[in-house]
């Protein structure tokens, strides 16, 4: 038997006296691929996957063609980390097929199509499957997939549903009703994400936190239960965890305290951090397996900013004797690759990143040379050997890496280009322009140099193929947005500006609203703002309204404590020359970011995009690159105005 995604298709054959040929060819296809067994999306040849086997995976639907990658996307029983693995495919009779073996570590998995901007996740749903052992579902696979519901739309553009999370986790609980203490805090973290539930959960958390405080029987949870008593307000988290703290000077509120003040200290005088990481050492001996790893994380920052590599290796030899697993090795290749990529900034310090990279190179190899993130590990090998002169290791380094990842990343598909040309592949080159640029996965460099080498090359339409392969792509990503876009309305609000003005949403019906969330402590949203800038700019005469709503703040973590909110908001928007950014505050109401909340913003960056008439009409989170945010953004303000 065949295990199959759980598909959202519903149909219904309607039989009256107008029944056309065509319906008659519909039911004869359908019958045919129920004759061979075969099922419209992701399917699997066993109903029960386990570890350690091997899995047929076969694919049929709209991206089964050339070009399309498999990918599995491992969730771990540990919940530590997640891993996204490439599935090697065979195109045939318009499926993809292809194998793979899941690690012990593995808790359930899910199935990716894509080619290169295009992705069938099963309508937002995912193509979801559950681990199981001896016939029965792994202990811990229901419950893991509701409580990593708030993943879907950063890993596969997928729908959060907390309710049906919640209904997963409260199933697993009842085939495994030994797991419901263990794993209590994470099940009231699902409840609180629940708007109608956050009161009750928050009631929960207050009782659980009261009775460790009292008993100090599972204080390891009292962190978890303080963050969901404060609802995201620091001020409340922080006294919770520092009652708990002073009563109990060696438990993990005591550890939370002390690595925040760690975190600072490596952050503003990285030459006293040694210290403070030596004392943490001493006070909690006995530390976790997160605990290790954040402080090792940690501490690695700090000798990268001083290019110390002699401590960096001190640091790994400490890290590999305490760390053996598959997962510790993956986890050790991705800061080594941070490393090495911090020490490849620096021309005089090359020689090191190489070292590192190649450290990194080891420990994903003892992890899985079929992740995605060795396809990034590669990637920074391969960008060191060319600034050294290794041009032709470069390029095999970087065609690993391309051929591991989608092809989706204009910055490390420019990296590609550049070392085929650097190897004088000028065809190839020009050929893989080409694709990239129909494919929308291009960026100003790819086009610059697509133009040179194609003059060089003697090809005199250069300017003229540039343009169509823009225009294609243009226009099939035009189509894929739309198709996505929504009509649900969009809940008004009255927050203040940095002027302490009271802005409304209502006060903008009649314009296109691009609304912004984001906080001072998130990279990746700052990061964006040049290219919100630029689209701002060119799209300034489209009856466009930009708003960032800055939200979340209970995360900040190294804004100095003298500064004040606005202050700190201030000192960004100049830093980066930002201009006319409206910037809003959300609301706390009950301990809760209101707007946030209202808008179902689990994340950020989060771009909500809403229409002339209060609509919702497009929603994204995460950030690819400025050409690509810019591009997007001017094409969903052309598709609603339409």
């Amino acid at each position: 038997m065949k295990k199959t995604a759980n598909l959202a298709l519903n149909p219904q054959v309607h039989v009256n006296k107008f029944f056309t040929l065509f319906s008659i060819l519909i039911l004869f296809l359908l019958n045919t691929l129920i004759s061979f067994g075969q099922s419209l999306g992701v399917s699997l040849d066993t109903e029960a996957p386990e570890v350690g086997k091997k899995i047929k995976v076969n694919y049929i639907g709209p991206l089964a063609k050339a070009g399309s990658k498999m990918f599995a996307i491992i969730y771990k029983s540990s919940r530590i980390d997640t891993d996204i693995k490439r599935i090697l495919t065979k195109l045939d009779n318009n499926s993809l097929s292809g194998e793979i073996i899941l690690p012990d570590s593995t808790s359930f998995f899910v199935i990716k199509i894509e080619n290169k901007n295009e992705i069938d996740n099963n309508n937002g749903k995912g193509y979801v499957f559950n681990i199981f052992q001896d016939s029965k579902p792994l202990k811990g696979t229901y419950f893991n997939q509701g409580y990593a519901t708030y993943l879907n739309n950063n890993l596969f553009k997928g729908e959060v549903n907390f309710d049906t999370a919640l209904e997963l986790i409260e199933k697993e609980f009842q085939l495994n009703p030994e797991l419901k203490e263990k794993n209590f805090p994470n099940y009231l973290q699902t409840l609180a994400r629940v708007p109608d539930k956050k009161s009750e959960a928050i009631q929960i958390a207050k009782q659980k936190f009261d009775e460790i405080f009292e008993s100090g029987i599972d204080e390891r949870f009292s962190v978890l239960y303080a963050y969901i008593i404060a609802a995201n307000k620091i001020s409340i988290t922080d006294s919770l965890i520092t009652k708990m703290a002073t009563k109990y000077p060696n438990g993990s509120a005591s550890f939370n305290r002390k690595f925040s003040i760690f975190q600072d200290v490596a952050f503003k005088n990285p030459d006293k951090a040694k210290g403070y990481y030596e004392e943490i050492r001493l006070l909690y001996p006995s530390l976790s397996i997160i605990q290790r790893r954040l402080l090792f994380a940690e501490m690695l920052w700090v000798y990268a900013k001083k290019y110390d590599s002699k401590n960096i290796e001190s640091l790994i030899s400490e890290f590999l004797e305490n760390e053996k697993t598959k997962e510790a090795q993956s986890y050790l290749a991705f800061n080594l690759n941070n490393i090495a990529w911090k020490f490849a900034q620096n021309e005089s310090t090359l020689a090191i990143a190489k070292m590192f990279a190649e450290k990194a190179i080891e420990a994903r190899k003892n992890s899985d040379t079929l992740s995605i993130y060795f396809g990034n590990v590669l990637d920074t090998y391969a960008s060191i050997l060319y600034k050294i002169g290794h041009k032709e290791e470069a390029l095999s380094n970087q065609r690993k890496a391309i051929e591991l990842m989608n092809n989706n990343d204009p910055t490390i598909n420019h990296h590609f280009i550049e070392y085929l040309v650097a190897n004088k592949k000028i065809e190839e080159a020009i050929k893989i322009s080409e694709d990239y640029i129909k494919g929308n996965v291009s960026n100003a460099k790819i086009d610059s140099i697509y133009k040179l080498i194609s003059k060089e090359t003697f090809i005199t339409k250069e300017a003229s193929n540039l343009t169509n392969a823009k225009i294609e792509a243009s226009n099939s990503y035009k189509l894929f947005l739309k198709k996505g876009l929504t009509h649900i309305d969009a809940p008004d609000f009255a927050l203040k500006d940095m002027s302490g003005n009271l802005v409304r949403l209502s006060d903008f019906l009649g314009k296109i609203v691009i609304i912004d969330f984001w906080a001072t402590w998130c990279a990746p949203c700052i990061k964006a703002f040049p290219a919100m800038q630029t689209a701002m700019k060119e799209l300034e005469n489209q009856n466009v309204k930009f708003l960032f709503i800055d939200t979340f703040e209970s995360e900040i973590k190294r804004v100095e404590e003298e500064n004040s909110l606005s202050q700190n908001i201030e000192k960004i928007i100049k830093s980066r020359k930002l201009e006319n950014f409206h910037i809003l505050f959300d609301s706390l109401i009950e301990n809760i970011n209101q707007t946030a909340n209202d808008y179902n913003v689990t994340s950020i960056p989060a771009k909500i995009i809403i229409d002339k008439n209060g609509k919702i009409r497009h929603r994204s989170t995460g950030f690819g690159s400025s050409e690509g945010l810019i591009e997007e953004l001017k094409m969903l303000v052309s598709l609603i105005n339409e």
